[in-house]
């Protein structure tokens, strides 16, 4: 194995488009970081709402009691959303690696 394709492959598991930046491949890696960044806030905002949502009708001296039941409060009904948006970074995250790796291990890149 060559070592720039190791290194590109690290850098892919790290962080998906590191590796393609380390390859030099600067838009396709800002491509996939600025996709990554965009399902981690579209996650963020979707459970930040539907937290204080279930916060909002939780009376305050329970708040504390019952912290996993108002985790699950939090996430139920939106399994489907979760699941889809885990399994499209997912693939995002596997593009990147596998990309990172072939591209790193061609001479020219």
């Amino acid at each position: 194995m060559k070592r720039r394709a190791i290194a590109a492959l690290l850098s892919g598991l790290a962080c998906p488009g590191a590796g393609q930046i380390y390859n030099r491949q600067y838009i396709k890696g800002g491509i996939l970081v600025a996709a990554t960044l965009a399902m981690v806030a579209v996650l963020f905002f979707k459970v930040w709402g539907a937290m204080l949502d279930a916060v909002a009708s939780v009376p305050p001296d329970e708040l504390l009691s019952d912290v996993f039941g108002l985790a699950h409060r939090i996430v139920e009904g939106q399994g489907d959303f979760y699941g889809g948006l885990g399994w499209a970074f997912f693939a995002v995250w596997l593009y990147g690696v596998v990309d990172a790796y072939v591209m790193g291990g061609r001479e020219n890149a």
